[in-house]
């Protein structure tokens, strides 16, 4: 009699980690409707997708409202980070969430990026890459005047350095979080290509707004635009195969050269000139 395994059999579904930490306290991804039918936790009615919705383009509205209004990065950074931490957890907190989503954020927090082993070269490759990139522009338009570019001051004042800190430390991991965790968790899952590429546009949109902001040219801000795009579609597939934290990295890595490009603007700092 043959032991070798049937492949028309079902295979037994494996179990994540979370999955089985919140079935032993008790708490299921699953609930059952009025009309006794089993909802997974994370799916949507079409009023809390347009709460959603709304929520994801709140970045652009806070560049809009207070960027455009006051010229001041810091509070505009500042302002952003407090929409993406508080506005998922008032959504958590309407949809009685709050338990699952701390076990699914330690969940994606634990996995293959928990443990950074080559956390400088995860961090060097977006970097060069980047500014590879800012100085081939700039040896090819000599003639791009960075004076016409609205930039914030970089001294050594305290304003700057908190900005510094916000924008490469604190920056990457509430984005990625709020991006690739909170959004991702009720947009299927982040499975497909072109859910991937839902969350990598509204991700790039607010971003469009900052570029155009800074440089007041559409085909810059457009071209800016694509390459964010495609940026969060990077991360997405980043957090997806590697974890979170190697996400974030990569995501301190690009930011840490946007803010290098704007300090040699300001000081020239690199031997393009």
């Amino acid at each position: 009699m043959s032991t070798e395994p049937n492949e028309n059999e079902p295979r037994p579904r494996k179990t994540s980690f979370v999955a089985e930490t919140l079935q032993g306290l008790g708490i299921h991804g699953d609930r059952l409707t009025k009309e006794g039918y089993v909802k997974n936790i994370w799916d949507l009615t079409t009023k809390e997708r347009l709460v959603l919705e709304c929520i994801m383009i709140a970045p652009a509205i806070v560049v809009l409202l207070v960027l455009y209004t006051t010229s001041n990065f810091l509070l505009t950074l500042a302002t952003f980070h407090v929409i993406l931490i508080g506005m998922p957890l008032m959504f958590l907190k309407k949809r009685n969430l709050k338990s699952e989503w701390k076990w699914l954020l330690f969940d994606e927090i634990s996995k293959k990026g928990g443990k950074i082993k080559h956390s400088l070269k995860i961090v060097a490759l977006p970097v060069t890459l980047c500014m590879t990139c800012y100085v081939g522009f700039r040896k090819i338009h000599q003639e791009f005047n960075v004076e016409n570019l609205r930039t914030p001051s970089m001294d050594y004042s305290f304003t700057s350095i908190l900005l510094g800190f916000e924008f490469v430390i604190l920056n990457p991991i509430i984005e990625e979080v709020f991006w690739r965790v909170f959004c991702d968790s009720f947009i299927g899952q982040g499975r497909t290509f072109l859910q991937k590429l839902d969350l990598a546009f509204h991700y790039a949109i607010f971003h469009w707004f900052v570029i155009y902001f800074i440089c007041q040219d559409v085909l810059l801000s457009c071209l800016g635009f694509l390459a964010i795009w495609f940026l969060g579609y990077i991360l997405a597939l980043t957090k997806q195969k590697a974890g979170l934290i190697t996400a974030m990295l990569i995501h301190l890595g690009v930011d840490l050269s946007a803010g290098l490009a704007v300090w040699d603007m300001k000081s020239r700092f690199l031997p393009l000139y």
